[in-house]
């Protein structure tokens, strides 16, 4: 019975932070729209500037910190015995913890260095059109907020003592297509034994921020107070069921509604400090890993520099729901196995007013790709100044996807949307390893009848 036990249980909390358009967007009037015309030609004019396609040994242009290593050869290949050639092009955290991530007999493919992954004349056109409008409110929050990245790359300083909040929050409204859809297999690994097991179908739906809704005022159509919506149905590895209906607002924490099969009602579930949206719900009483940032206005922000570093933005080795027994090595969460592609990474730290039981967490620090905004490292460190967690981030590019779903409603509408399909974390709070997989996933949405109904609690089983 949910009122004697599930009403206890706590939700595993594994919001995929690259995907989540958080946008708790402060209810101020703001500024009138810019002139396009006026702000198209300072787009360009960034002190952010990307390395050129194909030019694989930059790294000592990024920055004095940035590593100078080996050159690095796309189309070879390492083993775990050229693993020191990698070192250069890892977080420290990540080296530190690197019998975890990779593994004897792996063979990591070098992939093109600082490959062309733009979003769409759409997109980038919205953030020109709206540059200027978003703000960072005194309490962290974003006001006047619209469709975008909130702050255009170009109009942000690295001096500016707001570049840290500025750059989470757009890596909040970076690009992301129409939202989340896929099937999803989330395994935590304790020692070499699989601790738990859970499976099933999600989905996220923005409503605020449509780059690709303009005719809509750049929100999807809907009733809804809303600014983005989640669910799905997640089962466990005894096939217990968990269906939920998740909904993001500007002014607080998201509520979450869960499907009771006993009583055979939906009812309000309360998950522990919930920023995002979740892809994987649980009624088992355990906690589980919690990615911090979703809400930037809840911790104080430092820009720390950029960093070109290797990561698996554009995996090609099929994993769960297509290959349901791909090797993740000995202690099955590497994704060493794999295509992995330098980057030019932006790195900024998240420091907690009050540190959290949840994670420990004191501060945090993430690698986001220059480029997209895409997600790539994320780490944890507690009050003591010991490592929390640390793991990266797999991505998938729309474009070399030839099944790819076009959009419904514009099947000419361009996509180029890298999805995060995976990722690795090592949880040194609950002393175990996570791995995400979600191959299948894809950016762009069914028709909005199908979403309608998707949004509505009313989708939940039994109802």
């Amino acid at each position: 019975m949910l009122g004697s036990g599930m009403e206890k249980a706590r939700f595993l909390l594994v919001p995929v932070l690259a995907l989540v358009p958080a946008l708790p967007v402060a209810a101020e009037a703001a500024p009138p729209d810019p002139a396009p015309a006026a702000v198209a030609a300072a787009v360009d004019e960034s002190p952010w500037k990307l390395p050129t396609p194909g030019a694989c040994n930059l790294a000592a242009d990024a920055s004095e910190d940035a590593p100078t290593g080996p050159e690095l050869r796309p189309g070879t290949t390492l083993g775990y015995a050229e693993l020191a050639e990698l070192e250069p092009y890892l977080p420290p955290e990540i080296w530190a913890l690197r019998d975890d991530f990779f593994f004897e007999g792996m063979q990591l493919e070098v992939g093109p260095c600082f490959r062309d992954y733009a979003p769409p004349e759409f997109f980038r056109e919205a953030t020109a059109r709206f540059r200027g409008r978003a703000q960072v409110g005194e309490d962290g929050s974003l006001i006047g907020y619209k469709a975008g990245l909130a702050f255009a790359p170009a109009s942000i300083e690295p001096d500016d003592p707001e570049a840290g909040i500025k750059w989470a929050w757009d890596s909040v409204t970076r690009y992301g297509a129409g939202g989340r859809f896929g099937n999803i297999r989330l395994t935590t690994v304790a020692g070499e034994k699989t601790g738990s097991l859970f499976r099933g179908e999600y989905f996220m739906v923005p409503i605020v921020g449509r780059s690709d809704r303009a005719e809509d005022e750049f929100r999807f159509p809907t009733k809804l107070s809303a600014i983005w919506v989640g669910g799905g149905e997640t089962k466990n590895i005894r096939g217990d069921k968990c269906s939920w209906r998740q909904y993001g607002y500007m002014d607080r924490r998201p509520e979450l509604a869960i499907y009771d099969p006993e009583r055979r009602s939906v009812r309000r579930a309360f998950p522990l400090n919930n920023e995002g949206p979740v892809p994987i719900c649980r009624t088992d009483g355990q906690e589980g890993f919690f990615f911090r940032g979703g809400f930037p206005l809840l911790y104080s922000w430092k820009f720390l520099g950029i960093r070109d570093v290797l990561a698996p933005i554009n995996a090609r080795t099929p994993a769960y729901p297509e290959d349901k027994n791909r090797n993740f090595g000995p202690l099955q969460v590497s994704f060493a196995n794999d295509r992995w592609e330098l980057r030019r990474a932006l790195v900024v730290e998240g420091t907690v007013e009050e540190s959290d039981p949840v994670d420990g967490a004191d501060r945090f620090i993430w690698y986001y790709d220059l480029q997209t905004l895409t997600s790539l490292y994320y780490i944890s460190y507690r009050k003591d100044q010991s490592l929390g967690s640390a793991g990266y981030f797999v991505g998938r590019w729309s474009e070399d996807r030839p099944d790819y779903p076009r959009w419904k409603d514009d099947p000419e509408r361009q996509l180029r949307v890298i999805d995060t399909v995976g990722a690795a974390i090592v949880d040194k709070v609950r002393k175990n390893i996570v791995r995400l997989e979600a191959w299948d996933t894809v950016a762009s949405p069914p028709s909005d009848r199908k979403v309608k109904r998707m949004l509505s609690q009313s989708g939940l089983r039994g109802r």
